[in-house]
C-alpha cells in the first residue's frame, strides 16, 4: 500500500478497487484504514468483499483449478468495472508486487494497447513472461496452446519487448477492453487473456526500464 500511494501519476486520477476474496487475516481491515485516511486525494477508493469458498492455493491440481477459476472471475469483475467507469486504463496489479513511484507513469507513456513491467518472480532467472521474440531469437519457448514450457537463459534488452504471455502487472488501454477477458488458458487466467489479445492481433510488451518487485515467499 505503501508503494501504491507513492506513485508519482496525479492521484485525483486514479480511482482504486480492491478486490479480497475468502481472506482468513486482517487484510480489510487494513484497506478500510487505508480508504479512511486517502479517500479524499484519490478520483476514487472501492473495495469489494467475495467470499467465494476458496481453498488456499496449494499448488496441486485440484484447488489450484478452483483457484484459478475464482481468480479469472474476480479479475473480470474489475476489468468490467472499468469500462463502467469510463477509465482511461485498466491497471492491475497483484498484491504481492512491489510499485516503484515512475512505474504507472513510464506505463501510460508508452502508449499502447497493452504493457507491462518486468518482474522477478521466483530464484535465479525466472520472470512473468514467456516467449519473448527478440530478432530471430526465442528467449522462452512455450506452446501457446499447451502448458509446457522450457526456459531457457537470455540476456535482458533495453528496449521494450513482445511478450506472448504477462502476469503479475499488466496495464490495459481502454479502446482494447471490449474485446478482452481473463480466462482460464491452461495455465492460468493471465494465459487466457494473453490468448485472446492474439486472436485480436494485439501485441504485448513488456518494458524492462520498469522493473519490478514479487514479495510472495512460496513453500
Amino acid at each position: 500500500l505503501n508503494a501504491l500511494h507513492d506513485l508519482d501519476y496525479p492521484k485525483d486520477r486514479i480511482m482504486l478497487n480492491f478486490i479480497v476474496n475468502d481472506s482468513t487475516d486482517e487484510t480489510l481491515s487494513i484497506l478500510r484504514e487505508y480508504e479512511n485516511c486517502y479517500r479524499e486525494e484519490y478520483a476514487g477508493i472501492i473495495l469489494q468483499e467475495f467470499n467465494l469458498g476458496t481453498c488456499p492455493d496449494a499448488r496441486v491440481m485440484g484447488p489450484r483449478a478452483k483457484t484459478r477459476l475464482t481468480m479469472e472471475c474476480l479479475k473480470n469483475v474489475l476489468l468490467v468495472m472499468a469500462l463502467h467507469a469510463d477509465a482511461d486504463y485498466f491497471f492491475f496489479l497483484d498484491s504481492d508486487v512491489i510499485l516503484k513511484p515512475d512505474t504507472l507513469t513510464e506505463l501510460i507513456g508508452m502508449n499502447v494497447e497493452v504493457c507491462g513491467g518486468l518482474c522477478k518472480t521466483g530464484t535465479g532467472e525466472c520472470y512473468n513472461f514467456l516467449n519473448a521474440r527478440i530478432g530471430t531469437a526465442i528467449i522462452d519457448f512455450i506452446d501457446p496452446e499447451s502448458n509446457i514450457f522450457e526456459r531457457r537463459p537470455f540476456a535482458i534488452p533495453a528496449k521494450p519487448f513482445p511478450v506472448d504471455y504477462l502476469s503479475g502487472i499488466i496495464l490495459i488501454r481502454r479502446d482494447v477492453l471490449p474485446s478482452i477477458r481473463f480466462r482460464d488458458g491452461k495455465g492460468g487466467e493471465d494465459r487466457g487473456l494473453a490468448f485472446d489479445c492474439r486472436r485480436q492481433g494485439i501485441q504485448i510488451l513488456i518494458n524492462p526500464g520498469v522493473f519490478l518487485e514479487q514479495v510472495m515467499e512460496r513453500e
